[in-house]
């Protein structure tokens, strides 16, 4: 092997593996050609054919200099293609539940028998992947959690974020110490203990939004209105002659006529969120958030450190999960719309073009 045709080979080999392209050779054999190397060496190091090198000789000197890089592998085309719109709004209309499911109803439509593998690659070519359904109450009223996040909570945290307001959500979760399931990388499938008894930790808490510091009332028995008074004593406390407003639900113990009118006598402003809208109490992030953190594919066997742990997280939020929680406690809500879809417009199916022909 002469020097030129390894050195050609050597700069074959060097693009190859920086570019990646499928053009390479046709790129390679332009240039070489451009600078007056060999037609021999360029077929011997390329590996091209003589009728490909004259090809691109004929090609540069005529002008068409774009075709030398044009693309012509064959790219096999996939027919359900023909039918990607018909497809999508059946699976909108009915997602499928596995891909047998979803082979089924684009052969319903298209009339298309495939197997899995190519059913799964259309699907995630156009979008689709496998996703958890998320659960929110039947009850709920998407037009008033919209009118509300938009005339009152938004407002708000306007007004929080300029300091002009202390904004807190305020919650309470009930820890049950027991088994708290979580995943984990492993090769094999892992057994984490679980605690017998009903040890339960309750913990009524208020999330300042700006800070996003959380400030707690803690039992072992129940959260009555006894607690929430005892929040709102120790949020007077925290922020003396400051203006104090308190995003709540609507739970018994918080929306009675003795919170309220201590809240009033106090000059504490009591927000109460629409019925059924636990998605738009900011704090229900951070109850979630120390499940994972702290419980999680985790045993705890003695309640006492049960308790610390919990107690642990909610006190480090502001400090060492602030990068977290920054991400986590945002004006951004989950809103959900319950309407049925309109129906799709101008779509034809595999059934109806047969009946048409």
């Amino acid at each position: 092997m002469d020097k030129d045709r390894r050195d050609i080979e050597i700069v074959v080999t060097a693009m190859k593996a920086v570019m990646g392209v499928e053009l390479i050779k046709q790129v390679l054999c332009a240039i070489l050609l451009v600078f007056g190397v060999e037609e021999k060496k360029i077929m011997a190091g390329l590996g091209v054919s003589y009728n490909t090198i004259k090809k691109y000789s004929r090609l540069l000197q005529s002008g068409e200099r774009a075709k030398l890089f044009e693309n012509k592998k064959y790219k096999p085309q996939s027919e359900m293609e023909a039918y990607r719109d018909e497809i999508m709004a059946a699976l909108d209309k009915k997602p499928a539940r596995t891909l047998r499911e979803a082979a089924n109803i684009i052969e319903e439509v298209t009339g298309l028998k495939r197997s899995l593998p190519q059913i799964r690659d259309f699907l995630k070519k156009n979008g689709y992947r496998p996703l958890k359904v998320g659960l929110m109450p039947a009850k709920i009223d998407p037009e008033k959690q919209v009118d509300f996040l938009k005339t009152t909570l938004k407002p708000l945290i306007s007004r929080a974020k300029k300091g002009a307001i202390q904004l807190f959500f305020v919650d309470a979760s009930h820890f049950v110490q027991g088994g708290f399931i979580g995943q984990l990388w492993s090769r094999v499938r892992i057994f984490i203990k679980s605690t017998s008894g009903r040890n339960r930790y309750n913990v009524l808490g208020a999330l300042n939004f700006a800070t996003k510091k959380m400030v707690t009332v803690t039992n072992d028995a129940y959260i009555t209105s006894a607690q929430v008074l005892m929040l709102i004593d120790r949020l007077i406390d925290e922020f003396p002659g400051q203006s104090v407003k308190l995003v709540m639900d609507n739970a018994k113990y918080q929306r009675c006529k003795l919170v309220m009118e201590y809240a009033v006598s106090h000059g504490v402003e009591l927000v109460f969120l629409p019925t059924y809208s636990p998605n738009l109490n900011l704090i229900e992030r951070v109850w979630k958030f120390v499940k994972s953190e702290v419980l999680n594919a985790a045993y705890i066997g003695n309640f006492a450190d049960f308790k610390d742990g919990i107690d642990g997280c909610l006190n480090d939020l502001d400090k060492k999960h602030s990068a977290k929680m920054k991400t986590l406690i945002t004006g951004n809500f989950q809103l959900f719309n319950t309407l049925k879809p309109e129906a799709s417009k101008a779509k034809t199916t595999h059934k109806s073009r047969k009946m048409a022909a």
